[in-house]
């Protein structure tokens, strides 16, 4: 878990940062909206979902939005430490290193 809640922006289509966003739709209207999530922290896994507070027919409703149910999930990148394959290298040598080594967990 982070030490600094996530953060979270909400823009209209022009890109500008807006506090609230009002559509009125009809029976059987749908919008469209782009979530798009971040993980700034390298080596981590994060689950998030979204709620909306919602005004329909003039009653308060409550919708969370997620992956079928379950929370989306968003990796951060990893560190510079972390291991790296050069699978071109690999693939056009032939694997010798891991003919050498085969106990390597990268081969």
């Amino acid at each position: 878990m982070d030490s600094r809640p996530p953060k979270f922006e909400m823009t209209d289509e022009r890109g500008r940062s807006v506090d609230r966003l009002g559509l009125n739709l009809g029976k059987g209207d749908a919008a469209d909206f782009k979530l798009e999530a971040y993980a700034e922290q390298t080596g981590g896994v994060y689950e998030w979902t979204a709620d909306l507070d919602l005004l329909v027919g003039g009653q308060p409703k409550s919708l969370t939005l997620s992956d079928r149910g379950q929370a989306f999930r968003i990796a951060g990148p990893l560190p510079d430490s972390a291991p790296s394959v050069n699978l071109v290298e690999r693939l056009q040598s032939g694997y010798p290193h891991c003919r050498e080594h085969p106990g390597d967990p990268s081969c």
